[in-house]
């Protein structure tokens, strides 16, 4: 069994509980890359989680990341001796897990989107896009009305294109998620104009997420108005 040097990506989640988005974005590219061998090969991994996410290095930019346990590592055109549910159940990794696995069918590429999409979340924002509501026992009529938990209103300076980056890769239906790892790599280091556009105004939608993002803006220019006086 090979010796892999570094540190777990919950170990550096509870080490950077409030990262800089860049940090994020440089982790999530390079498990990227790890996740398309895996595809090439017509593989799934279905069990990512930062617990099976190692880094290695010293900073995002030159991490050194493997994905590890392959337990639940789905080869194309190989028979399972047990159903994803019962290894899900197993490992208790529901809240990682896609929805479409929970109910029993089988998964695709966006199955691990979906993992990769729930990881980015909760490195930005130290919560998970549905809370708990994945772990709990679920059926095609409940999961349709588990509602997404905007990023920002755990971290108001996640930029609202971002959030719907999120909210795109986390869909309870397979089909409305990204395609493939580069669409949604785009859409996370790009502004997409459409997230913006179909925005309802916060003041109507959500207007204390208005006020958490106003005070959170204030917060920032005080500090930085701070810094500036007593340097």
């Amino acid at each position: 069994m090979e010796y892999i040097e570094g540190k777990t990506l919950r170990q550096w989640m509870k080490e950077n509980p409030m990262p800089d988005i860049n940090a994020v974005t440089e982790i999530t590219n390079n498990i990227i890359q790890g996740l398309r061998v895996f595809h090439r090969m017509e593989m799934l991994h279905r069990d990512l989680k930062p617990e099976n996410i190692m880094l290695g290095g010293n900073s995002p930019e030159n991490y050194d990341i493997k994905i590890i346990d392959f337990g639940s590592v789905k080869i194309a055109g190989v028979q399972e001796i047990s159903t994803p549910v019962e290894r899900i159940d197993l490992l208790g990794t529901k809240n990682y897990t896609a929805p479409e696995y929970l109910l029993g069918s089988e998964g695709s590429n966006r199955s691990d989107i979906f993992s990769l999409g729930v990881i980015v979340y909760e490195m930005l924002t130290g919560e998970l896009p549905y809370g708990d509501k994945l772990s709990r026992e679920l059926n095609w009529r409940t999961i349709n009305k588990i509602k997404y938990n905007s990023a920002i209103e755990h971290n108001p300076m996640i930029p609202l294109w971002l959030d719907g980056a999120l909210e795109k890769a986390v869909k309870i239906d397979y089909r409305s998620r990204y395609d493939t790892f580069s669409e949604f790599f785009y859409d996370l280091t790009h502004p997409n104009a459409s997230f913006m556009k179909h925005s309802a105004p916060l003041m109507e939608s959500n207007p204390i997420l208005l006020w958490k993002i106003i005070a959170g803006v204030l917060f920032a220019a005080n500090v930085g108005w701070a810094v500036y006086f007593f340097s």
